[in-house]
């Protein structure tokens, strides 16, 4: 149980880090375009910096807690795409399955047009409070 999503944060082809939210999944697409839009393009190229970034974003409010986010060097759990950051080529993307394999849904975007129009400048739209499932992601990918 839980609503279990992942944001990778990349330099081209090295090594990522991945941050983990067991309950917030749904919301990391407008998590990382606030931490974008506050601060995070400063940092568009400097891939340790900007996942520091992000990160303080999703624990706000939970700081000390134990549970419900996580760091990683590799991939966790996960029910919902992930958001894919590339500090090499400053792009967003999202990916059908968690560890950022598989197909691409939508297209890539700037960080900066993410910063903007979050979802919406990959090509996908997001429901109340988040986004579909990467199931109901996929299957509007695959209909196109």
């Amino acid at each position: 149980m839980g609503d279990r999503g992942q944001i990778i944060v990349r330099h081209g082809e090295g090594p990522a880090v991945f941050l983990y939210s067991h309950w917030t999944g749904h919301r990391l697409p407008h998590q990382v375009q606030v931490a974008l839009e506050r601060g995070g393009l400063n940092r568009a190229n400097d891939a340790p910096y900007l996942a520091r970034i992000i990160f303080s974003r999703l624990i706000r409010g939970d700081v000390d807690g134990e549970t419900g986010f996580g760091i990683s060097s590799e991939s966790c759990d996960w029910e919902h795409p992930a958001i894919v950051l590339d500090t090499f080529t400053q792009t967003v993307h999202a990916t059908e399955r968690g560890d950022g394999g598989g197909l691409v849904l939508g297209h890539r975007a700037s960080m900066v047009d993410f910063a903007s129009h979050g979802l919406r400048a990959l090509g996908l739209e997001a429901r109340q409070g988040g986004w579909s499932t990467w199931e109901e992601l996929r299957e509007r990918q695959l209909a196109c």
